[in-house]
């Protein structure tokens, strides 16, 4: 399922990033990116989970500003929540490479 992720006040995001987003709302994986990719369950930046689903219904978002790059991910991955109403933030303070079970148990999953 590949989203249109462009409306009014947005730009358009990188093609990496709308294939990997619209991986993981389907489940599945897409690992064809070196600097994005997921397992279907969670979305890494550079390897450091940055989106994590806990269910159906609830996903845990990382927040913590690393790079450019991963910024810009994060931005996207923001705007595609936002449309489809499924967010929980879990925090902006994480270390690079945090298991993505912790960004659950940070949110209170």
């Amino acid at each position: 399922m590949l989203i249109s992720l462009t409306s009014k006040g947005h730009t358009t995001m990188r093609k990496n990033t709308k294939q990997v987003i619209g991986a993981f709302l389907a489940g599945e994986g897409c690992k064809k990116y070196p600097s994005i990719w997921t397992d279907g369950k969670t979305i890494f930046s550079y390897g450091t989970p940055i989106l994590h689903r806990v269910s159906e219904s609830v996903v845990v978002f990382n927040g913590t500003k690393y790079s450019h790059t991963t910024t810009q991910q994060q931005n996207s991955i923001r705007v595609a929540l936002s449309w489809i109403g499924a967010f929980v933030f879990a925090g902006d303070d994480f270390p690079q490479g945090i298991p993505a079970y912790k960004l659950a148990e940070a949110a209170g999953y």
